[in-house]
C-alpha cells in the first residue's frame, strides 16, 4: 500500500466511512472534510494569484478554512489531525498570522485504512477516529509576490499522545482578488509524536476570504 497519504485524502476517507454512524466525532469529521473539499474546488478553479494582484491590495483580510496534517507515524501507523484554520493577511506589512485550534486526531493502521477503503471497517475503527485534542498551532509568516511562507509552532495533545508541530508550510493566494489561500508542507515541516519524528510529515490547508 502507498505509504505516503495526503492529509486531505485521508480525512475524506475517514469521514466518508464514518458518515453513516451517529457518533459526534464522525459527523464532525464528515463536515470538516466536506468543507475542505468545497474550498479546495473553489481555489482550484480560481487558480494562483499573480504578484500584481497582491501588490494592488492594501489593508487586511481574514481567511478561514480547514486543514489536515500529520503523516506516517511508523511502518504500520498513520495519523491525520483535522482542524479549522484562520489567517489574517496584512497586505501593507506583507505578513500573515493566525492559528489552528479545535483539533481532532485520527490514527489508523494500514490495515484499518484498507478496510475503510473496502467498506468493511469495524465499528471500533470508526469510533476511534477523531479523538479531541487540546492546544493551539500558532502561524506567522510573510507574503512575497503571490506566495506565502508560514512558520508553524504548537502542540495537539490528546489524552494519551502529544503531537508537536514545527517548520514551514507554504503556498499561494488564489484568484485575481486574493479570494483564497492554499498551503502545503515544505521540507522543513515536522510533526513529532511524543518526541519522536514521524517518518513523513504532511500538511494541507484550504482557506477562503471572509
Amino acid at each position: 500500500m502507498e505509504r505516503i497519504i495526503r492529509a486531505g485524502a485521508l480525512v475524506v476517507l475517514i469521514a466518508g466511512a464514518s458518515g453513516c454512524t451517529a457518533t459526534k466525532q464522525a459527523l464532525e469529521l464528515y463536515d470538516r472534510a466536506t468543507e475542505f473539499n468545497r474550498i479546495e474546488d473553489v481555489n482550484d478553479s480560481l487558480g494562483a494569484s499573480a504578484a500584481a494582484d497582491i501588490a494592488a491590495r492594501s489593508g487586511t483580510a481574514i481567511y478561514t478554512g480547514q486543514t489536515g496534517f500529520g503523516g506516517v507515524v511508523d511502518d504500520t501507523n498513520n495519523v491525520v489531525i483535522s482542524a479549522p484554520i484562520s489567517l489574517t493577511a496584512d497586505f501593507d506589512r506583507l505578513t500573515v498570522e493566525g492559528e489552528i485550534t479545535d483539533m481532532m486526531v485520527s490514527e489508523l493502521t494500514d490495515t484499518e485504512i484498507a478496510d475503510l477503503r473496502a467498506g468493511r471497517a469495524k465499528i471500533s475503527t470508526i469510533l476511534k477516529s477523531g479523538k479531541a485534542a487540546t492546544g493551539t498551532i500558532e502561524l506567522a509568516g510573510t507574503i512575497g509576490g503571490a506566495d506565502i511562507v508560514v512558520e508553524t509552532s504548537g502542540t495537539a495533545q490528546t489524552s494519551s499522545d502529544a503531537y508537536d508541530v514545527s517548520g514551514d508550510v507554504a503556498g499561494t493566494f488564489r484568484g485575481s482578488d486574493a479570494q483564497g489561500i492554499a498551503l502545503d508542507e515544505t521540507d522543513s515541516f515536522r510533526v513529532t509524536k511524543n518526541g519522536t519524528a514521524l517518518q513523513r510529515s504532511i500538511f494541507q490547508a484550504e482557506l477562503e476570504a471572509e
